[in-house]
């Protein structure tokens, strides 16, 4: 029997290179009438700032901190839904045109915390029916090597299928065919 697809969980880093990625999730969404949830996950202060804030501040001035961390959380966060709709709304005009369907976007998040725990951890809120990652190959340096991509950990975390679109996947396949790259 062949999976139903009907909910699809779209990761971004917000880089420059995701709009293949992007492609690939409104692609699979389209073939199959699902829609698409767009996810973004930001990182938390690191635990050794947490540490030398709570070691060398006054509880008022700890206070203080972590009201304007949290605004600034909060600043951050918008500002990412800003620049995903800025986003999805330019996919829309310049990829699908005029007569696309905009309802395939149903929900765009932004979530705060380790992105492959709170991907999976979505996928599993939302009862997504694949999860879409970039993968970017070479990227990441140390953190890369010593724990896996997001997208390796994603599909470790995970019993759900897992799409992993290398960034720029377009691109390479038209210079293969001969063609001129699409973006």
């Amino acid at each position: 029997m062949l999976p139903d697809i009907k909910r699809i969980l779209y990761t971004t880093s917000l880089s420059d290179h995701t709009r293949s990625v992007l492609r690939h999730a409104i692609a699979m969404a389209r073939a199959h009438g699902a829609r698409v949830t767009i996810l973004h996950v930001m990182e938390p202060l690191v635990r050794s700032s947490n540490f030398l804030t709570e070691s060398y501040l006054s509880p008022e001035v700890r206070q203080t901190n972590d009201a304007l961390v949290e605004q600034a959380r909060e600043t951050r966060s918008q500002q990412a839904l800003d620049e995903i709709r800025a986003r999805v709304a330019r996919f829309y005009a310049e990829e699908l045109g005029a007569g696309a369907h905009a309802e395939l976007v149903e929900e765009i998040m932004v979530d705060c915390g380790s992105p492959p725990e709170m991907i999976v951890r979505r996928a599993n809120i939302l009862d997504a029916d694949l999860i879409v990652v970039g993968r970017n190959v070479g990227a990441g340096g140390w953190k890369t090597v010593l724990r896996g991509s997001t997208a390796r950990q994603v599909m470790q975390l995970t019993g759900r299928p897992v799409l992993a679109v290398s960034h720029g996947t377009e691109e390479r396949w038209s210079e293969r065919r001969g063609a001129a790259p699409s973006v």
